[in-house]
Parts: structure tokens; C-alpha cells; sequence
């Protein structure tokens, strides 16, 4: 991954920035309509529509203007000058039903249009940009471009991309590309100091592109120009980008490829290019999908489980194709009217990390049915990572069949206070437990399935453990320590840090020991907890003192 994709470089000058696209709006009439949808959905009822501020006595004309503030059903021929479709909307124009052909329809960030397959409407797609002020981490956001005539000469220009401080980034596992970069960030691109031979690099800068010393031209910023091609986006400042063309209908199919000698092989940045939510599918060879983290859109990646599910318009994930042969790798996103992730009946536990404002970090998923693990995939090493060791790898999604216990790794650079939160679909599960091994706290997750912590309690990853059988508890320690006549004495190999905590988890002595060691505990009778850590695990036992 480039260098440079962690920081923001400053805004390059470019007038077309700044020139507004012409929006296509007609001149019409004063009647404003606002669909309620105070009686049903359907356009064609009166009841549902008000005008110019008061009861409609009758439906839009192709004079007037139209505002959609409730989810709205066209199921014959209707007709409007321009329609304005709200955050949490919808427009469904059903098949054999029509709008006028040069109607202007404005989607609003959050609102969608379900059109036919083939029909042409066109009009503004808005999509609505956090800036990320001051913070180091930045507010990302993977685009697709929602119109056919997206143009890479003018289009970023035109949709208010390059306005201010922005980073813009195409991700490309082309097998040929090559290139120069400005490797030592001089300004300047010579064959002495930058040249690299065959350039992989997966993460191209569109600020590259427009450098005069390049030689390059923005057209060929992308392997070619398609319409689930998508982008890395940030801005400093909030934003409205604001795409001008037809709308794509219907399904749209991107065929992905394996590119073995990458740092990511496999993984394909693709978008769903519709006005609307799109059911995602896969073909063969393709396991899950990744996406920005959807609360805050830092470059954190959380993994998503399953093989259908719900991309919002506009948006766009990461797929990863394995190795061998291109057949039935590829991605469709087919128009749907599902408003939350569509996941088979098999079961999962996801697991979920919040940061202490509530923000969601990463999750992983626990499933109860043998397939391929998805790996853990991140764009930066910043913030907090949940995932599941198996076989020396990082895995955001295994297979709990069989297991009575499986280790949870925890890693944050942010400390501070995190929450797991847990959530059981479709799983038979009668016992499901998480024991710190930092505090020894055990919780019945079916009962509390949620669980705050201090990240800075322990540094190591192997923090928790799942539980998923009852008698598993008694091994979880390999009882390492015991308590006799007052005295502790402990099990133990090389060098080691001893801890003992009361249940509360304050910690009432650390001491460093090496091979097996007793001590006088010097306690109140009740129950203590043992913390002993190496730098590379940690075991935990609950010990009584009588």
C-alpha cells in the first residue's frame, strides 16, 4: 500500500473544481407537490399529496415540482417537471409503470429510486462527505460512481471532488501496470531517484495524475472506465458531492480477478453503481466482502459475513477472489428493497468493539457451519481489532463447529474503556461465556451480552476466550496455581509476571518470577484472581482463600 494513502495532501489547484455542472432543472410552475404518504404509498392517490402547502385536488402534473417525504409507489403512468427524493425514502417505480422521460429526479444522501431494468432516468445523485477536520485518521469513504456517463476527465471536477483538501484514491490489481511515482515526495518525478521498475502498487493517487511532471492524463487513472469501479474518498471539510447523469437500472455484474503477486491478492474494490439498495451476490470462489467502518468511515475495515447482503447506494466494499481459475468470480448487485443485511439461515455470533463514545470499531463472526475463514483485512493499523488466531492467521470470520472454547484476540494502539457486544442469530447455543483473561471476569452472554473493559489492562492480544460448553470452564486455566497451607504456589516455566487482583480487578501485587514460586498471600478469606503473563500469553485462575 502506498505511503502517502495515510495522509492528506494538499488541495491542488483545478478551475473546473469549481464550476457548479448545470443541473438540468426546467423552469416550472409554482405548484410545489409533497408526497405524504398519509393513506398507502401510491402516488396515484390524492390523499397522499399536498399543495403548495395545503390538501392536493389532484396528482402532479410535468409542470410541477415534487417532493418525496414518505416511501411512494408509481404502479401506472405519472408524470412531474422535477421529483426530490428525501433522506429515508424511496421512489418505486414499478415494471410497466413510468414517469416522463425528462423528468429531473434529485436523489438526496440516504433516499432511493427502484426503477425498472433499462429504463434511462436521469437527474443529481447527492452524496453527503464528513469532513475529517483535524484528526489523523480521517473520515474515508469507498464511492461508485451512480450514473452511466460518469467521465474521468471532468467527472470528479464536475461532482465537487476536487474542491478544497481532498485525497482521492483508485484501488487496482492490474497484472501490467507500471509506472513512475514521485517516491522521495520531491515534486518531481526522475528515472535517478523515483524510477521502480514494475510498480504494483495497488493504491493510486489521482493527485499523481494531474501532476504535470507525470506525463500521465486523468483517463488513465482507472483501467478503463465501468461502472462498478469505485474510489477512496475523503475531504477536509463537510460536503455535498453531487453527481449529473442517467441513473443505471438493473443488475450490474463485476467479474474479479486473482492477482497472485500482489499485497493483497485477490481483493477487488467494486460498487454498486444503483440509485438504490443492492442485494449483493457472489459467485464461486468469493467468501464475505469487507467495508469501511459504516459509524465513522475511518480507514478501518470491518469484515461482513455471508453471501447476500444489502450495499447502499453509492457505496462501494472489497471482495477477495482466491487463487486459481476466474470462473464464477464476480460480484452482482441486484436492485432490492431490503433495508438491513440478508444473511442465510445459518447461525452466527457477531461480535462487535465500540469505542467509549459508541462508536462502532470492528467486528467479527463466529459461525456454526464449516466454510473458508475470512480473513482480517485493514487499511491502517490505527484503532481497535477484534478477530479469531487459527494456524498462525488473523481470521474476522471461523467456523465454531465442535469447538468448546476458541480464543478472541483484542489489539488497540487507543486505549481507554471498549465494549464487546454480542449478538446470537439463529445459533442453538444454551451457553455461550466470555472469560478476561486480564480480570478473570466470566460472562454469561446469553444472559449480558455485552462487556466493557480497560484496554489498557493488558497488552497482550489473546485477552478473551469464548466458551461454548459448560464443563470447558474447568480447563480454561490449566490450574496453574493453587492455594496451600496460606501459601500461593504457582506452575510456571523461564520468566514471568505474577499478578494477584480481587474479583473487582484492582490489582493488589506484581511481582516478576521465574520457574514455579510460592509466596505468602497474607488475604482476607475469598475469592482472588491469578494473572500470570510471559509477553507472549497470559493465564488467568480464580483462586479461593479460606
Amino acid at each position: 500500500m502506498a505511503a502517502s494513502l495515510a495522509l492528506h495532501a494538499q488541495a491542488v489547484d483545478n478551475p473546473a473544481a469549481n464550476n457548479k455542472a448545470d443541473n438540468g432543472l426546467r423552469n416550472t410552475t409554482e405548484n410545489a407537490f409533497v408526497f405524504t404518504g398519509s393513506d398507502g404509498n401510491q402516488w396515484s392517490n390524492i390523499a397522499n399529496w399536498t399543495c403548495n402547502g395545503a390538501a392536493a385536488t389532484g396528482l402532479p402534473t410535468a409542470a410541477d415540482n415534487v417532493t418525496i417525504n414518505a416511501d411512494c409507489a408509481i404502479t401506472d403512468a405519472q408524470t412531474a417537471a422535477t421529483v426530490t427524493i428525501k433522506k429515508d425514502t424511496k421512489l418505486t417505480i414499478a415494471d410497466g409503470a413510468s414517469l416522463n422521460s425528462d423528468v429531473h429526479i434529485t436523489i438526496k444522501d440516504g433516499g432511493q429510486l427502484f426503477a425498472p431494468e433499462g429504463s434511462n432516468y436521469g437527474g443529481t445523485f447527492e452524496k453527503t462527505i464528513k469532513g475529517y477536520g483535524d484528526s489523523r485518521l480521517g473520515n474515508y469513504y469507498f464511492l461508485a460512481m451512480p450514473i452511466t456517463n460518469f467521465n474521468l476527465a471532468n467527472g470528479f471536477a464536475n461532482a465537487g471532488m476536487l474542491n478544497g483538501d481532498y485525497d482521492l484514491y483508485f484501488f487496482s490489481q492490474s497484472s501490467d501496470y507500471s509506472g513512475d511515482i514521485d517516491q522521495n515526495g520531491d515534486g518531481v518525478i526522475d528515472f535517478d531517484n523515483d524510477y521502480d521498475g514494475l510498480w504494483q502498487g495497488e493504491w493510486q493517487n489521482y493527485k499523481w495524475y494531474i501532476n504535470p511532471e507525470s506525463g500521465w492524463d486523468v483517463t488513465d487513472f482507472t483501467d478503463e472506465v465501468a461502472n462498478n469501479y469505485a474510489y477512496m474518498y475523503a475531504n477536509k471539510e463537510n460536503t455535498t458531492l453531487s453527481f449529473n447523469g442517467t441513473f443505471y437500472a438493473g443488475n450490474q455484474t463485476r467479474q474479479c480477478y486473482y492477482v497472485g503477486a500482489c499485497d493483497w491478492p485477490g481483493l477487488q474494490l467494486v460498487g454498486n453503481p444503483l440509485p438504490c439498495n443492492a442485494s449483493l451476490t457472489f459467485g464461486n470462489r468469493i467468501n464475505g466482502f469487507y467495508m469501511i467502518n459504516e459509524a465513522n468511515h475511518r480507514r478501518n475495515v470491518v469484515a461482513v459475513e455471508g453471501y447476500e447482503a444489502i450495499v447502499a447506494p453509492a457505496t462501494a466494499v472489497f471482495v477477495e477472489a482466491t487463487s486459481g481459475g476466474n470462473d464464477q468470480r464476480r460480484v452482482t448487485f441486484v436492485p432490492s428493497t431490503g433495508n438491513a443485511n440478508v444473511r442465510s439461515a445459518k447461525g452466527f455470533v457477531t461480535i462487535e468493539v465500540l469505542s467509549s463514545d459508541g462508536i462502532l470499531e470492528d467486528r467479527a463472526y463466529v459461525r456454526d457451519y464449516e466454510s473458508e475463514g475470512l480473513s482480517k483485512f485493514s487499511l491502517s493499523n490505527e484503532g481497535a481489532k477484534i478477530y479469531i488466531p487459527q494456524d498462525g492467521k488473523k481470521y474476522a470470520a471461523v467456523s465454531g463447529t465442535g469447538a468448546t472454547t476458541l480464543p478472541l484476540c483484542f489489539t488497540t494502539n487507543e486505549g481507554g474503556i471498549h465494549t464487546l457486544t454480542f449478538k446470537v442469530e439463529n445459533m442453538d447455543c444454551d451457553y455461550l461465556h466470555l472469560v478476561d483473561n486480564a480480570t478473570g471476569a466470566d460472562i454469561d452472554l446469553l444472559r449480558t451480552p455485552k462487556y466493557s473493559f480497560d484496554a489498557n489492562d493488558c497488552p497482550y492480544a489473546t485477552r478473551f476466550k469464548l466458551v461454548f460448553a459448560e464443563e470447558a470452564t474447568n480447563d480454561i486455566a490449566d490450574n496453574f496455581a493453587f492455594v496451600s497451607n496460606g501459601q500461593l504456589m504457582v506452575n510456571n516455566s523461564g520468566e514471568a509476571t505474577l499478578q494477584v487482583m480481587d474479583v473487582a480487578g484492582r490489582i493488589l501485587s506484581t511481582e516478576t518470577i521465574r520457574d514455579s514460586y510460592g509466596k505468602s498471600l497474607g488475604l482476607s478469606a475469598g475469592v482472588y484472581v491469578v494473572r500470570l503473563s510471559n509477553g507472549h500469553d497470559v493465564k488467568v485462575q480464580k483462586i479461593v482463600v479460606e
